[in-house]
């Protein structure tokens, strides 16, 4: 999440984080606002993750090569929208595979989308570009499929429907292993444009929520200040075994 010459430009991971952590957008608009500095990432584990990720990437990609389809690469150190030119480029010209695909959407709720789509297969579903069309898939260290990477692949699958004139079938998502999953966007897209939505009006109206501990916090970079933040206030996220639900129930009755 970033401001650029007024506009407020978001993506699918501030989607994302957003249905983890309420508070992980606020501390993102107060980034954006100057009111606070982004830490720095430095979780060892996290790099390795990180560097993990982007191996298994490079070897799906070598595995499309080695079976001799085309392959587009997008420019990835380019300006956005050179590499969103790029994207459209090749998408008229029908080549088999886009990777690193760039995406850009003025069209949101007072705010910008930017997106950035592993890869792009083509399949042959006509379109406005022609007797073809494109799916999006990612490439997830994951053995399951898993509710972010669903939201991310909808988000691209908008925008590709935007520039080809239809919604992809399917998106996909490559997990650890080489094993691809298909799922039906339109089992999907429902809870997609509710998530956004509310997304949305969210970063609109502002956002002020309390740094609850949730799944997310293991690889947040803000975990430090909020871990902080709950120890001074003694929550009561500090009392071992204490569920959410149960800290819900006695803060309603006054315990905190």
């Amino acid at each position: 999440m970033y401001r650029e010459d007024g506009l407020l430009i978001v993506s699918p991971s501030d989607l994302v984080g957003y249905l983890y952590c309420p508070h992980l957008t606020e501390l993102s608009l107060a980034v954006v606002r100057g009111e606070v500095e982004r830490p720095e990432a430095e979780d060892p584990e996290l790099a390795v993750l990180q560097r993990r990720g982007i191996q298994h990437e490079k070897a799906y990609l070598t595995e499309l090569e080695a079976k001799g389809v085309t392959v587009a690469s997008i420019a990835v150190d380019a300006p956005l929208q050179q590499r969103v030119e790029q994207t459209i480029n090749a998408l008229a010209s029908g080549v088999d595979v886009i990777y690193q695909a760039a995406f850009f959407d003025t069209d949101g709720e007072g705010s910008a989308w930017v997106g950035y789509a592993d890869f792009l297969a083509r399949v042959e579903v006509p379109s406005r570009l022609g007797k073809f069309s494109y799916e999006p898939e990612d490439t997830k260290l994951a053995r399951h499929v898993r509710p972010s990477a669903v939201l991310q692949l909808c988000a691209y699958a908008e925008q590709l429907g935007r520039l080809q004139g239809r919604a992809p079938e399917c998106i996909h998502v490559v997990l650890g292993g080489q094993r691809r999953v298909s799922l039906r966007l339109a089992e999907l897209s429902a809870y997609f444009r509710a998530a956004k939505a509310r997304f949305e009006h969210a970063v609109a109206d502002g956002v002020h929520a309390y740094p609850n501990p949730v799944e997310h916090c293991a690889v947040c970079r803000w975990r430090a200040r909020c871990d902080n933040q709950r120890s001074a206030d003694d929550h009561l996220s500090l009392v071992p075994g204490l569920s959410s639900e149960q800290r819900r129930k006695l803060a309603a009755r006054g315990v905190t």
